[in-house]
């Protein structure tokens, strides 16, 4: 078969570039119709003419082909097999075992064919492709018998066939495209085990195919296909794109399927499952088919995109699926007959939990006759349905599921630590009057449970259920949902014929025909005996405040009698809901709702609940307690709730549902503001910290200017290396922080002939802040600027000196909410302006060498910061109320002593007193934005008294080249300070 370069890609360019390429997140959902651009629009960006001049055989390897034994290939530089021809099993190698392995440059197969099995590779054993560091390319590569094409064939592996398959350990990229078998495994069939592990470079299946030739044969697995399949362990993505067969468009596996411990992504995107002949398992599993699969315990996301199957599970066909212990798991825009994203067979298991990131299905289709309606899950006969969340992720269908036969059992966060969320909700599905009824309704015709968590219903999507029965859990309704009675797996009446559904009377797949239908003498309303058990019920209360917002709708459905192709509905008498317990009000996170939206003004007639009732009430509300909404207390906005019913009735028109039942009970609430609570969790002292931040580097910098004890030069040159660290304790109930930084500074030294002396430093920091008790830390970058002056007078009995500073720093807040699982991030700079008058009292020497010298210095300091917002999670809005201020007046004595030896020595200590005189602690007005609810934040408090310890070394090790160690200790009840300095100076 003659290669079309239109169709073959550059697999290092393209795995590349996939692996940068942004995977949809629900912040894409929005744009549902562009997620296939956003994952496959790549293909014009390769260059294509690598492979172009392929036109005659190659083999690097000399000719090697065969082998009865073990074969191993190893320790090669460049591997080419092209357009090797073969009519026994394996155009290039056939051996009873084969291990590629530690090879370096391009390994290239490209348009190999073989009569038989494995258009590249085939042996009676073990294929191991492991450590290679090159490129790997399999590339258009065919088993297909030509001669035989109506024959029963076993033509396996388009490009690979063997008894076992390990692709494990590889740090380059590797490809499979455009490989053909005309049976099973368009690129890789293995009789047993296919492993695919520990690989730390991007893997792409793409373009694979393997395809059904006549009515008694059935190609299976379009890339992969074998007895059970392992992708783990592996750090790069993962690709399988746009390969197709007749059942299991990428992946066919006859036992299991496992995915576990992948850090990389895996996707499953474009693949097709299709034939002419659609009975039994034919046109099924868009993606994968198998007999069970395992998504678990993978670090890194899953998805499974735009991969469509004719008949069963647009993405995956299986009887048993177990998803958990991973990451986000999304299902986007998958479609099939049954099952638009997954169908279970008979007598299966579906058990999903999203543990540690959300499972979303969004914008899966069933295949109607002649239009698409939203489904994501179809069970079939006897499947046992669990799913589950634990707290702070969420299982979201976005499109309905179907579960109308018999299940032994349907629960909803079954285990105790599943305290998250399964949701359901139209939200892309806009509110009109043309939408129809399955493209937003579950159907379940049994008992569910909700054992513990949420379950939660909104924007418009409704359930469908015979039973409810709660235990620790909640029901959360939202804008526009509906729950509404349904009845039990049961035999049905239409055209006045009982027929059985599929699975009381036969082994039919989804979709068959009934079984032959038995005479009835006359029509009846069918007997639904549905009862809703609600004893926890809570509202979405930002769901129900938005524009347009419709009450959440709890039906008494009414029954159906059709009779000569004309079916009525009349009130269901045989059918109950109870509404019991407290009603609650929370948010969409399943928190107090009061400080995620504005209610800083009064509401009154909001419409919380709709019961849609019999003539004779069929449910029940004489044990909910409406009130329970004022009695919780809560932080946010503080009021008062004035919840209250209104009935009326109707005529009884049996043409519709809608306008069959006759009891209509609203509930409204008004609402009365009061105040406003902030939240502890929302409240920090981080920022107003980070001016406390901005003077101790201040006085860093104020530090790299001379002493006026220093002994004069006519001029002076250095540099010298800073380092702080602070710890500030607890006080007063706000937490401290620790405080590390790390820098440098250069400057300069003029003095003139009578000691006056000019001096000018320029520092840069690096400081980072972590504040005690939580992780909230700051990270900033602080450029300092300062100039000293300083004058003798009374023949230098008196030497005053004043000092100006200026610090920029950028800072980087993150805020941490561990509990919740989120994060918060903000950038914003401060402005600090520091100033000094220092005045030194020369005493008479004690000697020579020695001397005491008490000092009297005023400290002055103002600090303030830019108005920002945050990003991520609970943003907030920070802006200065009130600048820090800090004027200290720090008063001591200087202790010096003077060596003149070999190695001119100055030692100097310094014992100070530092008492705040003036201080104005800085307060910061914050505001959360989803409620504007608005506080003010206030640092740390520091002491007013503190006492500081000094002592420093000054050598001259050449005439021209002195070096310096200084450390000073601050020692308050509230802060302890260390600064660390060293350099040296070059003397002029």
């Amino acid at each position: 078969m003659k290669m079309k370069l239109s169709t073959l890609l550059n697999a290092y360019l393209l795995t590349s570039l996939l692996s940068c390429l942004p995977l949809f997140s629900e912040a894409y959902l929005k744009d549902i119709d562009a997620l296939n651009e956003q994952l496959l629009g790549y293909e014009h960006l390769f260059d294509l003419e690598m492979f172009s001049n392929i036109s005659e055989p190659q083999n690097t390897l000399k000719g090697l082909r065969s082998s009865s034994g073990y074969c191993t290939i190893e320790n090669y530089n460049n591997i080419a097999c092209t357009k090797q021809v073969a009519k026994s099993n394996g155009a290039v190698f056939n051996a009873s075992s084969l291990t590629l392995r530690n090879n370096t440059g391009d390994i290239k197969f490209i348009c190999n064919s073989t009569n038989a099995k494995g258009g590249v590779i085939w042996t009676s054993g073990s294929c191991n492709i492991s450590e290679n560091s090159s490129r790997q390319y399999f590339i258009n590569n065919h088993a297909i018998n030509i001669e035989s094409a109506q024959s029963n064939s076993t033509n396996f592996g388009g490009a690979i066939c063997c008894k076992t398959f390990e692709l494990t350990k590889n740090c380059g990229p590797i490809c499979f495209a455009d490989n053909i078998a005309q049976m099973n495994g368009g690129a890789i069939s293995s009789d047993e085990l296919l492993k695919i592990s520990e690989n730390s470079s991007p893997i792409l299946f793409l373009n694979n195919r393997a395809f059904f030739r006549n009515a008694r044969m059935t190609s299976r697995g379009g890339a992969l296909y074998c007895q059970n399949c392992e992708i783990s362990a592996n750090s790069a993505p993962l690709y399988f794109i746009s390969n197709s067969s007749p059942i299991g468009g990428a992946c066919y596996v006859t036992r299991t399927h496992t995915i576990k411990n992948n850090t990389g992504a895996i996707v499953f995107s474009n693949n097709f499952s299709s034939c002419n002949d659609t009975k039994g398992s034919n046109s099924s599993g868009g993606a994968v088919t198998c007999t069970d699969l395992n998504i678990e315990d993978n670090p890194g996301p899953v998805y499974f995109n735009n991969n469509i199957a004719y008949r069963n599970g647009g993405a995956i066909y299986c009887t048993r699926v177990t998803i958990k212990n991973s990451g986000p798991v999304q299902f986007a825009n998958n479609q099939s007959k049954w099952g638009g994203a997954i169908l279970i067979n008979h007598n299966g298991s579906c058990d999903i939990s999203a543990d540690y990131g959300d499972i979303v299905f969004v914008n899966n289709s069933g295949i109607g006759d002649f239009d698409l309606f939203k489904n994501s899950l179809h069970c079939t006969r006897s499947v046992t349905l669990k799913v589950g969340a634990k707290k702070n992720y969420a299982v979201k269908f976005y499109d309905p599921i179907e579960c109308q036969y018999y299940s032994p059992s349907v629960v909803f966060n079954e285990q105790e630590d599943q305290q998250g969320t399964v949701l359901f909700s139209s939200m892309f599905l806009p509110f009109s009057s043309s939408r129809h009824v399955r493209d937003y309704t579950t159907y379940i015709r049994n008992p569910i449970e909700i054992k513990h968590g949420i379950l939660a219903v909104e924007d418009g999507a409704c359930i469908a259920i015979n039973k409810i029965t709660q235990d620790n859990s909640i029901l959360r309704l939202g804008n526009g949902a509906g729950i509404q009675t349904n009845e039990f797996f049961t035999t049905r009446l239409v055209n006045n014929l009982i027929i059985s559904s599929p699975e009381e009377g036969s082994e039919a797949e989804p979709g068959s025909a009934p079984t032959a239908p038995k005479s009835s003498e006359e029509p009846a309303p069918r007997s639904i005996n549905a009862d809703l058990q609600i004893t926890r019920l809570a509202l979405n209360l930002p769901s129900l405040l938005q524009k347009g917002a419709k009450a959440p709708k709890i039906w008494i459905y009414p029954s159906a009698t059709t009779s000569n192709g004309i079916t009525t509905y009349s009130e269901d008498d045989t059918s109950s809901a109870t509404l019991s317990g407290p009603l609650l009000l929370l948010d969409s996170e399943n928190e107090d709702p009061y400080d995620s939206l504005d209610l800083s003004i009064g509401i009154t007639r909001i419409p919380l609940l709709y019961l849609c009732d019999n003539a004779t009430p069929k449910i029940t509300t004489t044990a909910l307690d409406i009130e329970a909404i004022n009695e919780k207390q809560h932080y946010g906005y503080q009021g008062v709730w004035s919840p209250y019913w209104e009935e009326y009735k109707t005529t009884a028109n049996g043409k519709t549902p809608e306008t069959t039942n006759t009891n209509h009970r609203y509930l409204y609430t008004n609402w009365t503001p009061t105040g406003y609570i902030p939240n502890p969790k929302y409240m920090t002292p981080l920022i107003a910290n980070a001016l406390w931040g901005t003077l101790y580097t201040t006085l860093s910098g104020l530090r790299t200017l001379p002493s006026s004890m220093t002994a004069p030069t006519y001029f002076e040159l250095g540099g010298q290396g800073l380092v702080t660290a602070i710890h500030q304790a607890n006080r007063l109930g706000v937490p401290g922080f620790r405080m590390e930084s790390a820098g440098y500074s250069a400057g300069t030294t003029v003095t003139t002939t009578n000691n006056h002396r000019v001096s000018v430093s320029f520092a840069q920091q690096s400081v980072h802040i972590k504040e005690k008790e939580s992780k909230n830390k700051l990270s900033s970058r602080n450029y300092f600027g300062g100039t000293l002056i300083q004058m003798p007078w009374l023949d230098e009995s008196i030497i005053t000196s004043a000092s100006l500073a200026y610090n920029y720093g950028s800072h980087t807040a993150k805020h941490f909410y561990v509990k919740d699982d989120k994060e918060s991030e903000g950038d914003f700079y401060t402005h600090s302006f520091a100033g000094s008058v220092n005045c030194i009292f020369n005493l008479t020497p004690i000697t020579k060498d020695f001397s005491i010298t008490p000092f009297l210095e005023v400290l002055a300091f103002r600090a303030t910061l830019s108005s920002f917002v945050e990003h991520g999670d609970f943003p907030r809005a920070f802006t200065v109320k009130r600048p820090l201020t800090n004027i200290s007046l720090p008063t001591g004595l200087m202790i010096q002593w003077t060596r003149n030896a070999q190695l001119p020595t100055i030692w100097q200590v310094q014992l100070t007193y530092q008492p705040v005189v003036l201080k104005r602690h800085p307060k910061v007005l914050t505001t959360l934005l989803a409620s504007k609810g608005t506080w003010s934040s206030l640092g740390t408090p520091i002491s007013r008294h503190a006492f500081a310890y000094k002592i420093g070394n000054e050598s001259r090790i050449f005439p021209y080249l002195k070096i310096f160690l200084n450390y000073q200790g601050d020692i308050s009840s509230s802060t302890f300070s260390n600064y660390l300095k060293a350099g040296s100076s070059l003397i002029f």
